[in-house]
């Protein structure tokens, strides 16, 4: 189970049963679940996850690759990978098409689309939906007040929000 999954799922539950679950995971996985809990559910930290790729925007594309290789097959959903500075902060994203295409020796700071959207991580749900609406994201980063990014939201957690939200105006809620 995802990490923002389970975090949703041990939200949920009671603080006894919600413990006794985290004490049985592994401890990295365990880490993620417990800083995602952290964040209020209603909020753009609330709905993300810590799974996402993330280079440092000096690494040439050939050395992206292999980042990517490397992290890939604990990540569920790759459709962006963000560019960070030495110190976390996002600085831009690339979008597979464009990692594929450049060629081996170029730095990923050299192609990447600077000042990417983003959302903070006290953002509403609403916010986040909007965003991701008016600009057709498939995954949309997340930053703390520094700017570094912390997580990123999925455009099908998006829709899922949408569909509860609609679910509620129907029943009147």
């Amino acid at each position: 189970m995802q990490p923002d999954e389970a975090a949703d799922l041990l939200g949920e539950l009671p603080q006894e049963t919600s413990s006794a679950l985290l004490h049985k995971m592994e401890i990295d996985e365990a880490a993620d679940v417990r800083e995602l809990l952290t964040y209020a559910p209603d909020t753009a930290g609330g709905m993300m996850t810590t799974d996402f790729v993330a280079v440092a925007s000096d690494l040439t594309v050939e050395d992206a690759f292999a980042r990517l290789r490397a992290v890939a097959p604990e990540v569920e959903a790759i459709y962006y990978v963000f560019v960070i500075d030495s110190d976390g902060h996002l600085v831009g994203v690339l979008n597979l098409r464009q990692l594929i295409l450049a060629q081996p020796e170029v730095r990923v700071g050299d192609i990447m689309i600077e000042d990417p959207a983003r959302v903070h991580y006290t953002d509403s749900r609403d916010v986040v939906a909007e965003i991701v609406e008016k600009y057709d994201l498939l995954a949309l980063p997340v930053v703390d007040d520094s700017d570094i990014l912390v997580g990123m939201i999925t455009v099908d957690d998006v829709v899922s929000h949408i569909a509860k939200q609609a679910w509620k105006r129907k029943l009147g809620r």
